[in-house]
């Protein structure tokens, strides 16, 4: 229990202190003491593993439906087994949703066929095609249902769904394969064998991400404006490097970053605020397991030295928590470590002892 008037941030920082520069037993009581405080003050209950944001924005497989039916009526057999690349020109003038509902059929993104395509595609699927991009993106789908891609490493086959990989021996083949599977559905193991591979919600979970961080920098701008807490929130922009540069111990090396590098370490602070007149620096980091964290970790680590201000970092995600390692943010933040949990003991940190 930590004495009445004791701040989280006293605490780490005071612990810090007793394990990075006593000696003997007293030193190692003190890292004990930190490891406990670690545990108890860096823990987040926001798991962006086990929760989905924007749940709206996922297409309905219906959409995918309607797109496999329309393309089917443009074909000589009124299936897909004969479909070719005037089919998909003419249904995708029709629907939208043709050829992403092909880039789905053949396991990849968008992204990805506009990268293997000869020529150039349309920035947005949706957009108007003419003949020869509807040409050169069926090329590269029809040669992966057709199973016809030689892999350049001997040893791997070239990747396909897994429908298409694992299918009986008695199974149809090609877009044989892919009219059965639209007539009479996908059998629930494949779906299950997709989800093992692929990862549930993998690419939905990935695309989201980053809005686990504006969430938490959200509440946190909601705090400061509580506190009447002057704030900057900043985005990824040249105006956003320029502040940092001007708060920055070497200011010509924040300049020469990209803020939308994620390698990049000033990225990682998203909000100066100004309480009394003296900046903070926030950064805020999202961790799902050890792995990242201890990735994460490595680049915070680098933030309070990088800056002439104090900088506080809130941690996001079970991953802190569960790494040794965190402790070392508790030395190099000086004990200015929270979660989404003590956002506004951060904020009450900040402020002189006689407004806090």
């Amino acid at each position: 229990m930590m004495p009445s008037g004791t701040r989280t941030r006293e605490l780490l920082s005071a612990l810090a202190i007793l394990s990075r520069e006593a000696q003997g037993e007293i030193a190692d009581l003190g890292n004990q003491a930190l490891q406990s405080a670690r545990k108890m003050y860096l823990k987040s209950e926001m798991d962006p593993s086990s929760e989905l944001l924007d749940i709206d924005t996922v297409t309905p497989p219906v959409f995918y439906r309607k797109a496999l039916e329309r393309l089917a009526t443009f074909t000589h057999s009124g299936t897909l087994q004969d479909v070719n690349e005037t089919a998909v020109y003419q249904a995708q003038t029709q629907d939208p949703w043709v050829i992403q509902t092909l880039c789905a059929v053949a396991g990849m993104t968008y992204k990805e066929l506009r990268d293997r395509a000869d020529g150039q595609l349309p920035n947005d699927p949706g957009r108007a095609w003419s003949v020869t991009q509807i040409s050169a993106a069926f090329n590269v789908i029809d040669r992966v249902v057709r199973g016809t891609v030689k892999p350049r490493n001997p040893t791997a086959v070239a990747r396909r769904p897994v429908e298409m990989l694992f299918a009986d021996e008695i199974a149809p083949r090609g877009w044989d394969l892919i009219e059965q599977l639209r007539a009479e559905g996908a059998p629930y193991e494949t779906l299950l064998a997709q989800r093992v591979v692929g990862t549930s919600w993998g690419a939905h979970r990935n695309s989201t991400s980053s809005k686990v961080q504006a969430q938490v920098t959200d509440e946190l701008c909601r705090l400061l404006e509580e506190h009447e807490v002057p704030y900057r929130r900043l985005k990824r922009d040249k105006a956003a490097r320029e502040a940092l540069a001007a708060l920055a111990v070497a200011r010509d090396q924040v300049l020469k970053e990209s803020l939308n590098d994620t390698e990049s370490v000033s990225a990682q602070v998203t909000v100066l605020a100004e309480p009394a007149g003296h900046t903070h620096a926030i950064a805020v980091s999202v961790a799902t397991d050890g792995g990242t964290a201890n990735k994460s970790g490595g680049k915070l680590l680098q933030l309070p030295p990088k800056f002439r201000v104090p900088v506080a970092v809130v941690l996001i995600g079970p991953g802190w928590a569960k790494r040794t390692e965190s402790a070392e943010l508790v030395h190099a933040f000086d004990g200015r470590t929270y979660t989404e949990l003590t956002l506004d003991q951060l904020v009450r940190d900040m402020l002189p002892d006689d407004v806090a």
